[in-house]
């Protein structure tokens, strides 16, 4: 069997008109009429019959597009495992988004592994705030995305990781840390946000999704916050609030799996606790080669 053989019965099958299954294949109706009949001929059984105006297989038709219909299948599949493995002998690249400070505690977990597994691949990563996560997937700028936000184009599919707590940073000199209370619900100690309600606020710049998580929460606290620095560089909020020039908020992994002179103190805060839905997204059609989903799989392993 050749590929224009299988394709062209199996898009009359789809169609069961000869006219239409021959605009879609970009051939002449008449062509195609007679392609059908020297196969017919060729094998010695009819795989159509002329019913009620359309076409329709017979028994014999029926056997013959169910292998037809596999064989394409696995046509197709060899064809993008061929493409895909000459890309990876030029490139040998997965491109990975991944917001700044998820970076820092993501990459130093995963890429030792990696590199173990797939010494001959390379890893770019294109660190930003997750709102640009979605436009460069669209764009192939990148494979795979870790983010925050929740794709809204039908090309992208997400998969969740974790709800990561966003806690409040402050100095160990600031004497509000002794207010800070054990609540069975959280894991850090918990404090009363409104007894900051005059601190100076360390926060991220407004496109961050922390940062819009932040303004909600203070929306609900009834807060103004006394804004004394916006960054997107979330290492550098830590820092300053550390040192006790103001407070910040942070994602809980970040507080995990950094060490620094100056350690702060951490807090839950909020009758509910507050949160910000992490997750890996890539293009539905992207076709994924076996480093892009060890990868992915180690992530989750990381942030299950």
């Amino acid at each position: 069997m050749e590929f224009d053989e299988l394709r062209y019965m199996t898009t009359v099958a789809k169609h069961k008109n000869v006219s239409k299954a021959a605009k879609e294949l970009g051939i002449a109706q008449s062509s195609l009429s007679k392609y059908i009949h020297t196969l017919e001929h060729r094998y010695g059984v009819k795989f159509f019959r002329y019913i009620n105006k359309s076409f329709r297989p017979t028994h014999a038709g029926v056997i013959y597009l169910q292998t037809a219909k596999k064989m394409l299948q696995y046509m197709e599949r060899l064809s993008k495992e061929a493409i895909r493995c000459e890309i990876a002998r030029e490139r040998k690249i997965l491109r990975i988004f991944c917001p700044m400070f998820k970076s820092i505690y993501i990459m130093p977990n995963i890429v030792p592994q990696f590199k173990k597994q797939y010494p001959d691949v390379s890893l770019v990563i294109k660190e930003a705030t997750s709102n640009t996560a979605e436009a460069m997937l669209l764009n192939k700028v990148v494979d795979i995305a870790v983010t925050n936000f929740e794709p809204k184009d039908r090309n992208i599919r997400y998969e969740p990781l974790l709800k990561e707590e966003i806690q409040l940073v402050v100095s160990k000199h600031n004497p509000l840390i002794h207010e800070g209370i054990w609540k069975p619900e959280t894991e850090t100690l918990w404090i009363d946000i409104q007894l900051f309600r005059h601190e100076s606020f360390i926060l991220p710049a407004p496109e961050q999704m922390i940062r819009q998580a932040v303004d909600i929460f203070f929306k609900q606290e009834n807060i103004v916050p006394n804004v004394l620095m916006e960054t997107k560089n979330i290492e550098s909020a830590f820092l300053v609030a550390a040192n006790g020039a103001g407070v910040t908020f942070i994602p809980e992994y970040f507080t995990h799996s950094t060490s620094y002179l100056q350690t702060p103190v951490t807090f839950s805060v909020g009758n509910k606790k507050l949160e910000m839905q992490s997750m890996i997204a890539y293009r539905r059609d992207y076709d994924f080669p076996p480093e892009a989903a060890y990868v992915i799989n180690l992530i989750k392993q990381l942030m299950a």
